[in-house]
């Protein structure tokens, strides 16, 4: 009966990962104007950090026994949510670009998984921003730079 059972763990989990692989990829539409007022509609949590070439990178944002991390913008200031300590800063959209000032962070000392976020948390934002539309589906904003992707999906708050 064990045996059986294994058996049939291992062949859905097969025919999981065969079903991820031969997903149709996302259809979208063309991106959108990034404002200041999408931003602040919703919390924006992040859901990838790649490389250009598309390889996962700073999977120590992900790291099991974490919360999600999560932004959120006001009027002048952005902040993270779900960190050790509580990081924030100052942003401005000029024209269709995101500036973000520099970030300031309590310093209080948690365990090395959490400290590993509170570090890289900040390197998420650094890039530029755009919105995509995944049709039937929020926003996502897509930060990218010469060294990384970021991908946040929003989130109601």
């Amino acid at each position: 009966m064990q045996k059986q059972l294994a058996v049939t763990a291992v062949l859905t989990m097969a025919g999981l990962l065969g079903c991820q692989a031969t997903l149709p990829p996302m259809t979208t539409v063309p991106a959108m104007v990034v404002s200041s007022d999408t931003l602040q509609q919703y919390d924006w949590q992040l859901v990838s950090v790649t490389n250009q070439a598309g390889k996962p990178i700073k999977t120590e944002l992900f790291h099991p026994a974490n919360k999600p991390l999560v932004v959120s913008f006001d009027k002048d200031n952005v902040r993270f949510k779900n960190t050790c300590n509580h990081l924030w800063g100052s942003y401005q959209v000029v024209d269709t670009k995101v500036m973000i000032g520099d970030m300031a962070s309590t310093m209080k000392l948690c365990e090395p998984a959490l400290m590993a976020v509170d570090r890289l948390a900040p390197s998420t934002l650094k890039g530029q921003y755009d919105f995509v539309l995944a049709v039937g589906k929020l926003p996502t904003l897509v930060v990218s730079s010469d060294e990384q992707i970021s991908r946040f999906i929003a989130i109601a708050k």
